[in-house]
This record gives C-alpha cells, structure tokens and sequence, in this order.
C-alpha cells in the first residue's frame, strides 16, 4: 500500500468513528493524539531495555508504531500534505545532508 492510501484509509477510518460515536473531529487534538501514542511506544521500548516493569512484547510495539503512522498520516491529511512526495523529499535531503549516494 502506498502512503496516499494509508493516509485516505486512516482518515476514513476516524469519519467512520467519529460519524459513530457522534464527536468532530478536531484537527488540532491529533497532536496530543499522537504524543500520547509516541509516549506508550517509548514505554514498550522501556521495557526491552528493563528499565520499565513488564515484559517487552514485539507485537504490542508494531501496535504503537501502527499507532504513530495513522496519528500522522491523520495530521498530513487535515493539513492536505502530500505525504508520499513528502517522505522522498525528506530522503533526498538526508542523503544530501550525509552526502551519501542517491540509490
């Protein structure tokens, strides 16, 4: 699946909810949205380094990273950013940066 679709699927996804539960959608809270998600992805990590109870546990951090990439795709939808093009243009400039070779 390309980045445009995951994005156009995860923005359905949250009218689908939305339209459910009878709630807006406010742009403006997905951020906090997405830092609540980044911060139990961190928590799973913790606890592969032992430095959090509990055990690590590899699917529930592909959870939370699944988690992250809807929140963010959500965040480039409301903003009508282009994120296919966006993620390559990010590369081109880290190879750049790193003056590595573009492959």
């Amino acid at each position: 699946m390309e980045i445009k679709e995951a994005q156009k699927q995860c923005s359905e996804l949250l009218a689908d909810i939305n339209n459910k539960h009878n709630v807006k959608h406010e742009p403006d809270s997905m951020f906090l949205s997405l830092a609540e998600e980044v911060g139990e992805v961190a928590r799973e990590l913790s606890k592969k380094q032992k430095n959090y109870r509990g055990n690590f546990n590899k699917e529930e951090l592909a959870d939370e990273l699944a988690d992250v990439i809807g929140r963010t795709l959500i965040i480039a939808e409301d903003n009508n950013i282009n994120m296919d093009k966006a993620f390559q243009n990010k590369l081109i400039k880290i190879k750049e940066r790193f003056k590595l070779n573009n492959k």
